[in-house]
This record gives structure tokens, sequence and C-alpha cells, in this order.
């Protein structure tokens, strides 16, 4: 719980300095890239959570990964504030929320696409335009593979599922034949 209230906080002071004209997408997806390095490189993550190392090694290892990633100077005063603070721990949880401020401005929603198959590009606009008219936001889905489902799609937005599977209309086809049987 804490942990949420911390990356709250942060989000909100990352989403208040970032200048007018500026595109909120371009800071949220450099601190989301960054984060996704951190939790995903070992040896990244013991430099910055290791108590044996002080903050001046800590912000050169920052500084030469920063500038390997051509990241805004928004995004590394961020950073340099998480590791001064030591919250740099918090970053994936403080990614994910600045996420979602950003995709509450822009109206969108991001949700999972699971299909039996790789769906086409141009069928997953098509479904991403007709789940927008249902729930009344731009959507991004993230497909995911599962051969499980048989064939058709399911859409997973926030609570809302939309299951157009051939698994499900199978279920439901013998649900309503068990009774004859």
């Amino acid at each position: 719980m804490l942990s949420q209230a911390v990356a709250k906080r942060y989000a909100r002071a990352l989403i208040e300095a970032i200048p007018p004209g500026m595109r909120w997408e371009n800071v949220a997806s450099e601190l989301e890239d960054f984060a996704v390095m951190f939790r995903d490189n070992k040896a990244l993550r013991e430099v910055f959570l290791n108590p044996a190392f002080q903050d001046e090694e800590r912000l050169k290892v920052l500084g030469a990964v920063m500038d390997k990633m051509s990241m805004n100077d928004i995004a590394r005063g961020f950073l340099k504030v998480l590791v001064r603070n030591q919250r740099l721990d918090h970053v994936m949880l403080i990614s994910n929320t600045v996420r979602r401020f950003v995709d509450e401005r822009e109206g969108r929603v991001r949700g999972n696409l699971i299909s039996a198959i790789q769906v086409a590009p141009a069928d997953l606009r098509e479904i991403e335009e007709t789940l927008a008219q249902a729930v009344g936001k731009k959507v991004q889905l993230e497909e995911k593979i599962d051969p499980a489902i048989i064939g058709g799609f399911i859409a997973r937005i926030g609570n809302v599922v939309f299951d157009g599977s051939v698994r499900r209309h199978l279920e439901t086809v013998r649900h309503r034949l068990a009774p004859e049987i």
C-alpha cells in the first residue's frame, strides 16, 4: 500500500515537471524503457540497490545508462531524484502509474487480446476500433497467444472481458445440450 502511495506521489511530480508543449508520452516511454531495463538487468539492480555503492557511483552509472538511451532532460532529472531519494526500487511501479496518468489524459485504455494465433495488424486495428466504440475511449491492446482458446479471441480491458473464443462457444453449446443428455 505504501509503495503505491509513493509511486503516485512521484508520478504526479514527474507529470507536473513536464513543460507545456512536451509530449507526456515521450517521457512515459523513456521511463518505461528504463524501468524494464532495471527490472531485467540484475547487475544494474545490484549497483542501485546495494548499500555498498555510494550515490556518486550510482549517479555515474545512471548517467552512462541515460546517455546510451538518449533520454530527455526531464526523464534524466527524475531518475536522478529517484536515486538520491533511494526510490529507484519503485521505478517500475512509478512507471506504470505514469503510464496510467498519460493514458487517462489521452482518453486511452489498455487491454489484452488473447487469440489462438497471431492477429493481422489490420484486424487488430479493427478490433481496437470496435472495442473503442464499446468502452467510449481509445483502446490499445497487447497481444498474447493461447492456442487453448482454439479460435476467435478474448479481449480484456480493465475488469471487462469480451469473450469471442471458440472454446467459450463450445462450452456454451455443451451446457445447453447437457440437460438433454
